[in-house]
């Protein structure tokens, strides 16, 4: 599982769901206040 924050998604997120989607492994977005969400692919989430 990375970790990256949403500057860094922000500068790249094509490739960033690229990877998500063919690693089948989620991604935490972490913004400057701390907060944290989930990036996962569709098929992921929907199983």
């Amino acid at each position: 599982m990375d970790a990256i924050t949403t500057n860094q998604a922000k500068s790249d997120l094509d490739s960033l769901i690229d990877q998500v989607i063919d690693n089948m492994q989620l991604t935490i977005l972490c913004n400057e206040n701390g907060n944290k969400a989930i990036l996962i692919s569709l098929d992921e989430f929907s199983t």
